[in-house]
């Protein structure tokens, strides 16, 4: 089933072999033909400026995210499943939106980025107290300390270029309870951090 050949790690083809794997394309509606054709119709604005619609997966190159981590695929009842799970309902009308860490005087004030969200997702937003990188590093430290069972084994790390990069797990899984331990978030039907 597709299912299957999606959970696999990526394959990477060239151009025949995937010509040969879709077959010929002619009888097919323009749209579905366009769709299966990394080159875009010659009448396109694209094509006449030389972009291709999409470049075919390549294999990784060094530093590539793929080169370092192994990775299956997704099958799409997987993909499904997650992609409804954060939809709004009759019940979960809101989205949760969260600032994370402190914000530079330059930044957006967040009860503007809290509108923007508004409209952009067509849905009221609640906007909550700002997570503090501290508490969380804090929280993180205790349950090591404990004895907890992580998915990380580090909070914070200095990135290839001196940028702090913080471990999204433990962001995430912050998110993800404070809308199941706080009743004022029962409504909402996503929750987002956001940093600037």
């Amino acid at each position: 089933t597709i299912d299957n050949v999606m959970r696999r790690a990526p394959t990477y083809v060239s151009d025949d072999a995937r010509s040969k794997a879709l077959g010929p394309t002619g009888q097919l509606p323009a749209v579905l033909q366009a769709l299966l054709s990394p080159s875009p119709p010659a009448d396109s604005e694209d094509s006449a400026e030389g972009k291709p619609w999409f470049i075919p997966l390549q294999r990784p190159e060094e530093g590539d995210w793929l080169d370092e981590h192994r990775q299956s695929g997704q099958s799409f009842a997987a993909f499904a499943r997650k992609t409804n799970a954060s939809r709004p309902t009759a019940r979960r009308t809101k989205l949760l939106l969260v600032p994370v860490g402190t914000f530079p005087s330059s930044a957006l004030d967040v009860h503007t980025v809290a509108r923007i969200a508004a409209a952009f997702f067509d849905c009221p937003v609640i906007l909550a107290k700002p997570l503090s990188i501290g508490s969380l590093k804090a929280k993180f430290n205790a349950a090591k300390a404990s004895g907890a069972k992580t998915k990380a084994s580090k909070f914070h790390r200095k990135g290839d270029e001196g940028q702090d990069q913080l471990h999204a797990g433990v962001i995430l899984g912050e998110l993800k309870s404070l809308r199941a331990r706080d009743r004022r978030y029962a409504d909402c039907f996503a929750v987002m951090g956001f940093t600037m």
